[in-house]
């Protein structure tokens, strides 16, 4: 894979919100959430080959040396719904967040506190 990247960097993502099914019968389920941690990605804004103009890809890697072969994820900009910017927390300095339709928010920072 050959990125030519507009920006690309450092970010912490906040773990998806994933559930893990314990017991099913019938009608009753019962489901805990996946516990997870933030994990550091390093992320490219792109433009795709053969895209539209107006079109971008942010991609995320474990780190800059997997650019070559392996992807980690991707956030579809074309499903964006909303990007909050300047997110007050106690925890996370430059937190923003990105809602996209197919899920329902990534929670990005540039540094721990």
């Amino acid at each position: 894979m050959d990125l030519e990247a507009i920006c690309a960097g450092w970010l912490i993502k906040s773990p998806s919100s994933k559930y893990v099914t314990l017991f099913s019968r019938g009608k009753i389920s019962i489901r805990v959430p996946l516990k997870s941690k933030w994990h550091r990605r390093y992320f490219v804004l792109h433009k795709p080959q053969g895209s539209l103009p107006h079109q971008y890809a942010f991609d995320y890697f474990k780190g800059e040396m997997d650019m070559s072969n392996r992807r980690r994820g991707s956030i579809n900009l074309e499903e964006c719904e909303t990007i909050l910017s300047n997110l007050d927390s106690s925890h996370y300095n430059h937190l923003f967040s990105i809602k996209t339709k197919a899920r329902d928010k990534f929670d990005l920072t540039s540094y721990i506190l």
